[in-house]
């Protein structure tokens, strides 16, 4: 029975894992529309004096985006900064500890981030949010982003904790 178990969680482990891979290339393909926009938007006012009035609200919207996709990827790679000065003086039983310690202070911080982010994303579908500035485009599908990409990053440091006594 045991061994059953541990075939499905490693095999819902490789599934997120190629998830998530889906999902950085995704971001990724993100940053690179948002450099096409910014190099349009640097030709457009300097040589030819046209600048767009829609391009600096895309840009911060992408950016959003590219960072909450980006972060699940990251961390379930781990590439993540931490404090490797301190980290590495620790072996064995002490290092286990400490890592799930980090990761479970690491779940507790982005539930929040979870639940203040559906409230902010309800509240700009409830009130019809949208952008200030001349492109006015609807802010919920960029909001629903936080929590979603943050729930992403809490089932990466799951897997972590899964991960260290698997």
């Amino acid at each position: 029975m045991k061994i059953y178990w541990k075939n499905k969680i490693t095999k819902f482990i490789n599934y997120f894992d190629h998830f998530t891979r889906i999902i950085s290339y995704v971001a990724g393909s993100l940053l690179i529309l948002m450099m096409l926009f910014i190099v349009r938007e640097v030709f457009g006012r300097y040589f030819f004096n046209s600048p767009t009035y829609w391009s600096l609200e895309l840009c911060i919207m992408l950016f959003v985006a590219l960072i909450y996709l980006g972060s699940a990827y990251t961390t379930n790679i781990g590439k993540h900064p931490r404090a490797d000065f301190l980290y590495c003086k620790y072996k064995g039983k002490v290092k286990v500890i400490l890592d799930t310690v980090i990761y479970t202070v690491c779940i507790i911080y982005t539930l929040v981030m979870v639940q203040q982010g559906i409230i902010m994303a309800l509240e700009a579908l409830r009130y019809s949010e949208t952008a200030s500035g001349v492109f006015r485009i609807p802010l919920f599908p960029v909001k629903i982003l936080v929590p979603l990409g943050s729930f992403l990053v809490i089932v990466s440091f799951i897997i972590k904790i899964i991960k260290i006594y698997l």
